[in-house]
């Protein structure tokens, strides 16, 4: 009788032990070194987030002048890491006043006989659900970015740096588009099976207030669709 009542008394006391045992267990943190190495890459970050709008919103004229000095020069460091995390968004486009939206046609040509087909991207009746129609709509809108016109803005032929450094930009924008968009006509082509292929940049321009609320304009209606001024003779001779 002795004996079951010790069992008794002891069992209770194992759980309550135990969990003493883990309340009063010290908690890891982390080194002196490892916050501070923690700390500098987080603020690392957030400072790359603020760059990339920033830039872009202190430079007067994308393309042609140069911006903040102090936003260029962190710009050169924080720039492949930028690129690498795709934390260079067009925040314009999410603003109060946000600008066009950008899309491209495709005309196909098949060497089997079957008739041409133009397809647009994005397009929400063929992309669904609504994620997909948003994939194919980033990649409409990365054919434009770092888009410098083909024309020099009027009076720049007076200042010599800043038409060097506007044919530089345009040189560059050029060599990115060329390769971007021969690389989704490649794959479009490919994935249809066509022989040959055009891409054509569209802008839609969204409707103002009077627009709506007087002429009741749609923002579908075909008078806000304008073709990219590089791309008119291509989409009067092939995309009619």
């Amino acid at each position: 009788m002795v004996k079951s009542t010790s069992l008794m008394s002891e069992t209770p006391s194992a759980p309550s032990a135990s969990l003493s045992q883990a309340v009063a267990a010290p908690r890891r943190s982390w080194s002196r070194r490892a916050r501070w190495v923690a700390s500098i890459l987080i603020a690392g970050h957030v400072a790359a987030v603020f760059l990339a709008p920033f830039t872009f919103a202190s430079t007067p004229a994308p393309g042609v002048s140069d911006g903040s000095p102090a936003a260029m020069a962190a710009m050169r460091w924080f720039h492949p890491y930028i690129e690498a995390m795709f934390l260079q968004h067009g925040y314009a486009f999410f603003a109060p006043d946000p600008g066009p939206s950008h899309l491209f046609r495709v005309k196909l040509e098949f060497a089997d006989g079957r008739p041409s087909e133009e397809v647009r991207f994005p397009d929400l009746r063929r992309q669904q659900p609504r994620l997909l129609y948003h994939r194919h709509f980033m990649l409409s809108e990365r054919l434009w970015v770092g888009h410098v016109p083909s024309v020099a803005p009027p009076g720049l032929s007076e200042n010599i740096e800043e038409l060097m450094q506007w044919r530089r930009s345009r040189e560059s924008y050029e060599t990115y588009y060329h390769t971007l968009r021969d690389s989704y006509l490649q794959h479009l082509i490919h994935q249809r099976g066509a022989a040959t292929g055009v891409l054509g940049r569209v802008e839609h321009r969204l409707a103002g207030v009077e627009e709506i609320r007087e002429r009741r304009r749609r923002l579908d209606a075909p008078e806000s669709y304008a073709i990219h001024p590089d791309d008119a003779r291509l989409f009067a001779e092939v995309l009619p």
